[in-house]
């Protein structure tokens, strides 16, 4: 004859069985849910790389300061929030230089760096279509024809010779 207890113990067996299945289920969905998470983050920044276009509109440089004003347009999908983040090298092709953020809408940053000043609309951010006015300043004398890179936060670099 059973005695009490083989039923307790079953039912106990059983609820642990219950419990270690939900934990099973929940780790599963966690993950799942983490890993959906990742791949839309990831998906967002592929977006944002691939709709990102700078298109080159026009340079000159400023004969009493050296400074070469490059005229940019955003062609891309989406707007540029972090243009000073933004790593700028000139030069010409035997040499180039890597210069530093000044500050914004600062007309003559002085040599070795780099200012930006919003023509359209000014708020820091490059806005789809807006058109911007880099002022970059070598440390050096530069002979033409000029190399300009920019390497922008979403990663993307681009690169243009004028003269």
């Amino acid at each position: 004859m059973r005695g009490v207890s083989a039923p307790i113990g079953e039912v106990l067996m059983l609820l642990a069985t219950i419990t270690a299945a939900m934990l099973v289920i929940s780790a599963l969905l966690y993950g799942t849910s983490l890993v959906g998470s990742e791949f839309r983050k990831a998906s967002a920044r592929a977006a944002r790389y691939v709709g990102t276009s700078i298109t080159f509109v026009d340079a000159y440089v400023n004969s009493t300061s050296g400074c070469h004003h490059v005229y940019l347009k955003n062609t891309g999908s989406y707007p540029i929030t972090s243009v000073n983040s933004s790593s700028v090298m000139i030069g010409n092709t035997t040499s180039l230089y890597l210069v530093s953020y000044a500050g914004y809408n600062i007309s003559n940053p002085g040599p070795g760096y780099w200012s930006f000043i919003d023509i359209e609309k000014p708020n820091e951010i490059w806005d789809k279509s807006e058109t911007l006015k880099l002022i970059v300043c070598p440390p050096a004398v530069l002979t033409s024809p000029y190399k300009l890179v920019i390497g922008l936060p979403e990663g993307v670099t681009y690169t243009w010779i004028y003269g």
